[in-house]
């Protein structure tokens, strides 16, 4: 008897109890299905019966997650997870969302932050972390629904590939070396964790709003995203950072510049009092170009900043991984 057809019942009527529990341990979505179903077996899996064996399993070891029955029970849980949460497994788990302006219009970009690519078959697969957009790669595929460039003359599609490809490649950047800062500053890693938040949001913000209410709360987003940036580096080199939100003085107190960072960049980013105003509604909300100019510098100077504080580069590595023994071979 086929897992489907033996425990599915049981399976649809206790899942709902279990996915409550990941949920409240705050699991993210697609790992779901592999504690869901160690969890179910756990509880009601007493005994396996199989090519002519009867045993216990012995869930204080690993060895069960590659057993056939347990692939099995894994292939009917993921079932139920995809019927439950369809859009969670259709997207790659690891993105970053930004905006590009094409022809006066912004679009959200979705950045796949994961890369992976076949290694020995049905055994491993290569994972890499990209700092940039790579020669087999087209940025335009994510672009949300990217207008048709095949209308237009070359040198302009040239053109919107180099923005679309600029802004997808500060997106890895920044978050790749995020991912590389340790933990063993708190105030560092706390500052770094929220610079993607703050980018996201301001992109977010200009896409669901445009330009009234979005371009002059995202200018607060991108000062926030700077001014943490700015921060963490100090943190990281003086074991100290000054209470302030003004980013001339922040770089003036930083030892020495980031490699790449010209003071005269931060003009490109309002003064903070004037960020202030924009979000408060005190000043008219700001053009998207104007924004989006402001968006593409703060990339380069978050990029320049965290860059010297991460301790593991992630960017130029590839990394071969055993595939899950829990999944199933069809």
């Amino acid at each position: 008897m086929s897992a489907d057809e033996g425990i599915g019942h049981v399976i649809a009527e206790v899942l709902p109890i279990i996915d409550q529990g990941l949920a409240v341990d705050d699991m993210e979505i697609s790992q779901r299905p592999f504690w869901a179903s160690f969890r179910f077996a756990q509880h009601f899996i007493q005994r396996v019966r199989a090519g002519g064996k009867e045993w216990e399993p012995d869930f204080d070891s690993l060895q069960f997650a590659s057993e056939p029955w347990f692939k099995e029970l894994h292939r009917s849980v993921s079932a139920w997870y995809r019927a439950r949460y369809p859009g969670a497994f259709d997207r790659s788990p690891r993105t970053a969302r930004g905006v590009v302006l094409i022809w006066g219009t912004p679009f959200l970009i979705e950045v796949p932050l994961l890369v992976t690519s076949p290694g020995t078959p049905g055994k491993t697969v290569w994972l890499s972390f990209p700092d940039s957009v790579r020669d087999d790669e087209d940025a335009m595929n994510w672009v949300s629904s990217s207008p048709d460039l095949s209308q237009i003359e070359p040198e302009e599609q040239t053109q919107i590939r180099a923005l679309v490809s600029e802004v997808a490649s500060s997106l890895r950047r920044i978050s790749v070396a995020v991912m590389g800062i340790g933990q063993s500053d708190a105030v560092v890693s706390g500052f770094a964790q929220g610079i993607m938040v703050h980018l996201q949001s301001a992109a977010d913000r200009v896409i669901q709003h445009g330009r009234r209410g979005g371009t002059s709360r995202g200018y607060w987003e991108i000062q926030m995203a700077c001014e943490s940036a700015f921060k963490a580096l100090s943190q990281h080199v003086t074991g100290e950072y000054t209470e302030t939100h003004d980013l001339f003085y922040l770089y003036d107190r930083l030892p020495e510049p980031p490699a790449g960072l010209q003071r005269d960049l931060l003009r490109q980013v309002p003064r903070w009092q004037d960020v202030a105003d924009l979000r408060y509604g005190q000043r008219a909300d700001p053009q998207i170009a104007d924004f989006f100019q402001c968006y593409r510098s703060a990339l380069v100077i978050v990029a320049a900043l965290v860059d010297p504080i991460a301790s593991l580069r992630f960017g130029k590595a590839s990394f071969e991984i055993a595939r899950a023994p829990w999944l199933s071979d069809h």
